[in-house]
């Protein structure tokens, strides 16, 4: 019998798997970006999931049209064996309408409506099961047959730190914890104690897995070099201290910051409590001033990262105006 499409996907990460129990962490990265790419096609066979996935979200626009006022012109999917690369146009059609009856209601009406606050997290939730899924096949991979040791382990950041800062005695590595989410960078906050420094909460932003470099700003080098520049400017970010480009630590490049100071007020579904005029006094004017600073064209960090060709924009609407060019340019070479 032929295999089918699933079939010879799932073998093809088994075999990726097995590779990668036994190569080097930088190679081994490689291999985990090939295999993003076989769950993603592997998820694209499961047609099931995006019909219901319209299904859900079509009851959702139903509700939305009696909170918002707005019309659901949308339809069910007549065609229940549609290939999933046409179900797609369908669940973006729907989007847009959900986003366009979300913005139709008023911040009073669904700060006093329980049943608009309950569609709004069942929207997030929506939304979140379909980009959540990549996720969750990934973590559903096949095992390999033998694992690699886990480099955020306290003994080996201590012996990291213990190579690279042989200044800093009496190193210990504590309250180790790798922060949820985030698309770009992987997250982990961290206590580290030497006689010379005492103790001090530090935060490792690492890259992701390769993405083929799609994104220069996915690049640690550059995020590390533009927090530099902003927080030389005054600005209210972590202060960054190293930048690692030797994949071997951990696998991928990193770098190092202070953790920054302040607690969170809030998630992607709104604000946790209520906002005070001061906070939203601050938010306003640091928005305002992260929009007026002013970096040096001839800093030799802002030359080597990659903001070099966007500094010459004066405006923010040069910039936008080169953006949708350099937006466009790509779309043609495609």
């Amino acid at each position: 019998m032929i295999p089918d499409e699933q079939r010879l996907l799932s073998g093809a990460r088994t075999a990726l798997s097995n590779i990668s129990a036994s190569v080097e962490p930088g190679v081994k990265a490689t291999l985990d970006a090939v295999d993003a790419v076989l769950a993603d096609l592997l998820l694209r066979t499961e047609r099931e999931f995006y019909h219901r996935h319209y299904a859900d979200g079509l009851a959702l626009a139903g509700v939305g049209s009696t909170l918002s006022g707005i019309a659901n012109p949308l339809r069910p999917i007549a065609d229940a064996m549609l290939a999933t690369n046409a179900v797609w146009p369908h669940i973006d059609e729907l989007r847009v309408l959900l986003e366009t009856m979300v913005r139709a209601l008023t911040i009073p009406a669904m700060k006093s409506n329980a049943a608009a606050q309950t569609w709004l997290v069942q929207i997030v939730d929506w939304e979140n099961e379909f980009h959540s899924r990549h996720s969750k096949l990934a973590a559903a991979a096949p095992k390999a047959k033998a694992l690699q040791a886990d480099p955020y382990a306290r003994e080996n950041l201590e012996a990291y730190l213990r190579h690279k800062f042989p200044e800093w005695k009496n190193i210990s590595v504590s309250n180790i914890k790798r922060l949820a989410g985030g698309f770009s960078k992987k997250t982990t906050l961290l206590d580290v104690t030497d006689d010379a420094n005492g103790t001090r909460s530090l935060v490792i932003r690492a890259e992701q897995p390769p993405r083929f470099e799609f994104w220069d700003g996915d690049q640690v080098k550059n995020e590390f070099l533009v927090l530099q520049m902003v927080h030389d400017a005054g600005l209210p970010v972590a202060e960054p201290l190293w930048l690692e480009t030797d994949r071997s630590v951990i696998g991928q490049h990193f770098l190092v910051s202070k953790k920054a100071e302040g607690h969170m007020v809030g998630s992607s579904i709104g604000a946790s409590a209520a906002i005070s005029p001061a906070i939203l006094r601050d938010l306003i004017g640091y928005l305002v001033r992260i929009h007026n600073t002013r970096l040096d064209i001839n800093d030799e960090r802002l030359q080597r990262s990659h903001l070099k060709p966007w500094a010459q924009h004066k405006t923010l609407r040069e910039a936008t105006t080169a953006w949708v060019a350099h937006w466009r340019e790509c779309i043609r070479k495609k």
